[in-house]
């Protein structure tokens, strides 16, 4: 059975239009500007033609004029040809990554330039449940927004990265053990009426990867892995340079991992590995120490003596400033950090392992011994074993990185090839 045609056939002149202005405009994309022989000459396209594209361009606001072309080289005069460039500023997308413990909106331009950005730092867990997060949500959207002088009018997508599966079909999300009542939240609702553009929601952590390749410290590996190290434990798979999503999207769930602390089993929810090396397990053990040093211990100085105040950082720089318990909790997790990533390893044989999330952001007191012991747990260590490049944005930026894929195809036409 032959499935339906559009109603535009492949033959029909305003698709002909469409594809042959597509060619255009990504032809324009990849260079700071054209003159219209050139369009001519780059896409085989005749010169009415692209004269008649240029000037769609132009009305459409998908093209500037950038000023005319110098006399060539021989010194021959004659008419200048003015120059065609992108714009840039057409349209816009948000790269938006909620947290556990941030959400951060990005807005860019369809070159991918940030022109606004905010960082919110996320409170209790009740605050983490769906209404008052996504109310927080609401708020740093219209704050980005209002930052780079725009309206959701001016949007052409938006980029959502969460931590958890998300369900290719339905939209729902799954295994959300950081946020407390997301599970099975239909995101896409919750957010469209807010908004006139295409939202597409993804894991995080995949994002996060994808940020990686394309931004970040894997631009120059086809095969790495990014694992985010937070209260959640996941990972983002590149193999050959692309993404691995699993078949269901639950690709990379290693915070399910059977590494456990027998003496501490984890809480509803929680897979057993992110449990045991996630970052709630900082304070967790961190406040134990303290109550058994009676109060006097660095963790506790360095936590400004509010126990709720304890995580990663605490830990690390009491171990730095020698505190016995605070030096045996680091010993610990970079013990159970190299069991997990051994897995990983023996698993998949990257060639570099990207570390990101609260964990990560210790820096070299984590990276450096966490590298020498998983050396010493497999055969075949990753040559690179490194902090994300991208820091605290690497979701966002994912998620953007997928906006604008949107918004180029929305803009383009529908097929790649050239009907001249």
């Amino acid at each position: 059975m032959i499935a339906d045609l559009p109603a535009a056939s492949a033959t029909s002149p305003s698709l002909v239009r469409r594809i042959n202005a597509g060619l255009v405009l990504r032809t324009l994309r990849t260079r700071t500007s054209m003159s219209r022989p050139e369009i001519s000459a780059a896409t085989g396209l005749s010169q009415p033609t692209v004269n008649d594209i240029a000037a769609k361009l132009l009305r459409d606001r998908l093209a500037v004029e950038a000023g005319p072309r110098a006399d060539p080289p021989t010194g021959r005069r004659g008419p200048k040809a003015a120059r065609l460039a992108f714009n840039a500023s057409a349209g816009h997308v948000l790269g938006i990554d909620i947290g556990a413990a941030q959400i951060v909106v990005l807005v860019a331009d369809l070159s991918g330039r940030i022109v606004a950005r905010t960082r919110l730092e996320t409170g209790a867990r009740c605050t983490l449940r769906p209404d008052p997060l996504l109310a927080r949500l609401e708020e740093a959207v219209s704050t980005t927004l209002a930052q780079a002088k725009l309206t959701r009018r001016d949007l052409s997508a938006v980029g959502v990265g969460v931590p958890a599966i998300v369900d290719p079909v339905s939209g729902r999300v799954s295994l959300v053990p950081a946020l407390p009542d997301w599970e099975g939240l239909a995101l896409v609702p919750r957010l469209q009426p807010h908004f006139d553009c295409p939202i597409l929601v993804n894991t995080d952590v995949h994002l996060a990867c994808l940020a990686e390749s394309r931004l970040g410290a894997a631009r120059e590996d086809a095969n790495a892995v990014y694992i985010h190290l937070g209260v959640g434990i996941g990972m983002g798979v590149l193999i050959g340079g692309r993404l691995l999503p699993g078949f269901d999207g639950a690709a990379g769930q290693i915070g399910n991992l059977p590494i456990l602390d027998d003496e501490d089993p984890p809480e509803a929810g929680f897979g057993q590995f992110e449990w045991t090396a996630g970052s709630s397990a900082f304070p967790r053990l961190g406040r134990r120490a303290v109550e058994q040093a009676c109060g006097s211990s660095l963790i506790a100085q360095f936590a400004g003596g509010d126990l709720e105040a304890i995580g990663p950082a605490t830990i690390a720089a009491a171990a730095a400033a020698g505190d016995v318990a605070a030096r045996r909790i680091m010993a610990r997790q970079i013990e159970h950090l190299a069991q997990g990533l051994a897995a990983v390893t023996c698993v998949l044989n990257p060639a570099t392992i990207i570390l990101g999330g609260e964990i990560a952001a210790i820096g070299a007191a984590l990276v450096g011994p966490l590298r020498a012991r998983l050396a010493a747990l497999v055969p075949r260590p990753p040559r690179h074993l490194i902090a994300s490049f991208l820091g605290t944005e690497s979701v966002a930026l994912g998620a953007m990185q997928v906006a604008l894929q949107e918004a180029e195809e929305r803009l383009m036409a529908p097929l790649p090839a050239k009907v001249a």
